[in-house]
């Protein structure tokens, strides 16, 4: 629809600018978050795959863990997105399937 909303990272921000404090990212692609999921789920981070429609979250969250990603072409990305980011030279952007 038409509607403009703001951003995670300009709600990030009043909010710090309201406590006074920094924020810590946990959301992908954090390695805090990657490292409490294997740790949680007691998993492997080579024998796991992240699957998801976006390369710089997602595909980012999986590659920069150590696990194989997965990119599905149904979202924000397609396959000239890949392109591009090989283009760039991005290889943690780039999806391992």
């Amino acid at each position: 629809d038409a509607r403009h909303l703001p951003g995670n990272g300009a709600v990030v921000r009043a909010v710090e600018a309201a406590s006074g404090r920094d924020a810590i990212n946990v959301g992908k692609p954090s390695g805090l978050l990657a490292k409490l999921i294997v740790e949680t789920f007691d998993l492997k981070a080579e024998e796991t795959i992240m699957i998801g429609d976006r390369l710089d979250t997602d595909v980012k969250f999986g590659n920069d863990a150590g696990m194989k990603s997965g990119l599905v072409l149904t979202g924000c990305a397609n396959a000239a997105s890949i392109e591009d980011a090989a283009v760039a030279g991005d290889e943690t952007t780039i999806p391992t399937f």
